[in-house]
């Protein structure tokens, strides 16, 4: 039987960097930091993020690519692509560039962005939690203010920036309180290890409070009001008598977008769909609860609509109620026995009102089936 060997570790998995990390650094203790590597004097400093290095190099550019064929004459499937420059090298999200006047003893550190790169902050319009949208430019800003060494290149960066997020749809008022709020911040305590941030989360892990997770949509704050509202009711319930019972935290998980339809990251087991529904994606046409609204009468709860001219039914593919929009609907006459199929982007009880108002006595069901 032929012994097959395999050699690396595979992306995505949770040991693999640390694996890397490991391996590493057994490479630089046997071919850099040793007596035996003939290049050594040549390398005044090595840094590391995993497998990207950058290397402070005090010899000639022909000495360094002698250095390279030295480093890739290995056998721990190492191999390895440089770039010199005696000016400025990127080297992750940064570019470290010398200083133009040669009595400066400080190199200038700015952001770096490859030419190929788009704009890809997300739009000051997506459905995103506000208080996401609204990070997002202060985040921004701290990254950069993390980033330049300089106060000037923070300056210079800044004006790009404010460039790019404005692209995005972003406001003045929102973007200048996000940069006078990142330009107070100080570098050194941005670059230092967050000590706060863990004290911080270990105050909170102390306080659990009660958590409720669903995906977000525009009724989220709805949904999070009614859970505030009628939390006190759970005081009945000894199971949650060690919670604090007037708070509970409603968290939100991404909700769907266009890239999860066109290219999900799952198979679906069946052409039904998961195996698991819930009211809210049970197939069929619903009334929305709501007290005060006209148009429940007129909806005809079913999980299926008949056509009364071929006598075929047919099953509804998505949930649909009153205030589901972009339906195509079926309009059932009660009294002719007629039908009439249309389609509309608003809200179904926006349609079904002014069926209502042109109905006048006239009896009618509405079947949203897609």
């Amino acid at each position: 039987m032929e012994n097959i060997s395999f050699r690396g570790a595979p992306m995505g998995a949770k040991f693999s960097p640390s694996f890397a990390n490991i391996y590493m650094t057994y490479w630089e203790e046997h071919y850099i930091f040793n007596i035996s590597n003939p290049f050594f004097s040549s390398i005044k400093y090595l840094g590391r993020y995993i497998d990207d290095l950058v290397l402070v190099w005090r010899d000639s550019e022909t000495r360094f690519q002698e250095f390279m064929l030295y480093i890739n004459d290995n056998d721990l499937n190492l191999r390895f692509t440089s770039q010199f420059s005696a000016t400025s090298i990127p080297f992750l999200d940064i570019m470290l560039c010398a200083p133009q006047d040669q009595s400066e003893n400080k190199m200038i550190v700015k952001p770096y962005r490859k030419e190929s790169a788009g704009n890809t902050i997300l739009q000051a319009t997506s459905c995103h939690p506000r208080h996401v949208t609204r990070n997002i430019p202060y985040g921004e800003w701290v990254r950069l203010r993390r980033n330049c060494l300089q106060d000037e290149v923070f300056e210079q960066e800044s004006v790009l920036l404010h460039n790019r997020l404005r692209a995005r749809g972003y406001d003045d008022t929102t973007l200048k309180n996000a940069y006078e709020k990142a330009k107070e911040l100080n570098r050194v305590d941005l670059i230092a290890s967050g000590s706060k941030k863990s004290s911080k989360r270990n105050a909170q892990t102390k306080n659990k409070l009660p958590v409720c997770v669903t995906s977000y949509s525009k009724q989220f704050r709805t949904i999070s009001n009614i859970l505030q509202k009628y939390l006190p009711i759970l005081e009945n319930d000894n199971a949650l008598f060690n919670y604090d019972k007037s708070r509970i935290r409603v968290v939100s998980r991404r909700g769907p977008f266009l890239g999860s339809k066109l290219s999900p990251s799952l198979f679906l087991t069946s052409d039904k769909g998961p195996s698991t529904s819930t009211w809210l994606t049970y197939p069929g046409t619903w009334k929305c609860g709501n007290t005060q609204c006209i148009t429940c009468s007129h909806i005809a709860v079913s999980d299926s609509f008949i056509s009364f001219s071929t006598g075929q039914q047919f099953s509804n593919k998505t949930y649909a109620n009153c205030n589901t929009t972009s339906v195509v609907y079926l309009a059932s006459c009660c009294s002719c026995q007629c039908q009439y199929v249309g389609c509309m982007s608003n809200a179904l009880k926006v349609r079904i009102r002014r069926y209502i108002a042109d109905a006048k006595n006239n009896q009618f069901n509405i079947s949203p089936f897609i």
